[in-house]
């Protein structure tokens, strides 16, 4: 049987930094900011060697809510 691992996860937020906070709080992720060739910040998390990035929503997305 094979074994699968994961190189990184991918999210899309509404509020990239918002969202990076929350995981730097409830799991001791490191927030990892950079600005890419294009000139978009991106914000990364490190989460004990597995990557998270995190990218904002397109404008106008349709979206769901978020959870209360």
């Amino acid at each position: 049987m094979p074994n699968y691992t994961y190189d990184r996860i991918h999210l899309r937020s509404r509020n990239p930094a918002s969202t990076a906070q929350y995981y730097e709080k409830k799991v001791g992720a490191k927030i990892v900011e950079s600005t890419q060739s294009d000139g978009q910040r991106r914000i990364d998390l490190d989460t004990n060697g597995l990557v998270v990035v995190i990218a904002r929503t397109p404008e106008g997305a349709d979206v769901p809510s978020a959870p209360s």
